[in-house]
């Protein structure tokens, strides 16, 4: 059985950061392709992780507060998929 591994350039636009060109081995089923990849550069560069982290959870904190009584059915689904991001977020922000 072969298996291989998808390549994937990052590079950031000229002036933005200084963080070198690195070349990325993804799985061949990883889910993450090269827009994805792009996609979050951009955003990581216009937003820093740890302001991102903040601002929604902010947001969340205040929504609750608003509508604690009238939450919806799958509000457990909500609070588990934010805890995960927010841990993203994290991850991300340890690593700088």
């Amino acid at each position: 059985m072969r298996t291989s591994d998808h390549s994937i350039k990052t590079e950031r636009p000229p002036g933005v950061g200084s963080k070198k060109r690195k070349k990325i081995k993804l799985p061949e089923n990883s889910k993450i392709t090269k827009k994805i990849i792009r996609e979050l550069e951009t955003l990581l560069d216009f937003v820093p992780p740890a302001r991102l982290s903040r601002e929604l959870r902010n947001m969340f904190l205040s929504y609750l507060y608003y509508e604690r009584e009238v939450l919806p059915n799958d509000f457990g689904e909500t609070v588990a998929d934010f805890q995960f991001l927010f841990e993203f977020l994290d991850s991300m922000t340890e690593s700088e």
